[in-house]
């Protein structure tokens, strides 16, 4: 837009206020306010991808004892909710792979008050190894944790080494 007298205005050219009608006359002010809207830009793209929060998926491996609750040395205990069958698995320990570290406590706390039942899915495979492993078998149980909803889909189910009564 021109000015009153048909004459150019600051106004006329927003990104390097040159007028209209002659050649950009600061182009380091144009590259400044280019720059400008570069950097904006990046930190709304950098903000957009926050870590992930509680209620995001998660890798997490526990380690404890199945079909039992309170095991001495425990940090805690669980129910695994598979199909009808609610199963105690009373965990050693625990820790996120993914994402922010976190140990037992801070993924407990994720889950929620009291000791959290926690829906249980994967490959017939995985799920056997759960549902008939001998109650006191010791299993290393690493997955998807979706603490927001308490809902776990199992990656791997593995037999860990039971330590020797010396340990």
């Amino acid at each position: 837009m021109l000015g009153d007298a048909g004459v150019a205005t600051p106004d006329d050219c927003l990104l390097a206020h040159s007028p209209i009608s002659g050649g950009m006359s600061h182009p380091r002010r144009f590259l400044q306010r280019a720059l400008g809207v570069v950097i904006a830009l990046s930190a709304a793209i950098f903000i957009s991808h926050a870590a992930p929060s509680f209620a995001g998926f998660d890798v997490v491996r526990f380690d404890g004892v199945i079909g039992e609750s309170a095991v001495p040395g425990s940090v805690g205990d669980l129910t695994l909710a598979i199909g009808a069958k609610s199963i105690p698995y009373s965990v050693l320990a625990a820790q996120k792979m993914t994402g922010n570290p976190a140990m037992a406590p801070e993924i407990f706390s994720a889950l929620g008050p009291g000791p959290p039942p926690l829906r249980v899915e994967g490959r017939d495979g995985a799920i056997a190894k759960i549902t008939g492993a001998k109650p006191g078998t010791r299993l290393t149980i690493t997955g998807n944790l979706n603490a927001g909803s308490s809902f776990l889909t199992l990656m791997d189910v593995a037999a860990a080494p039971t330590p020797s009564p010396a340990q």
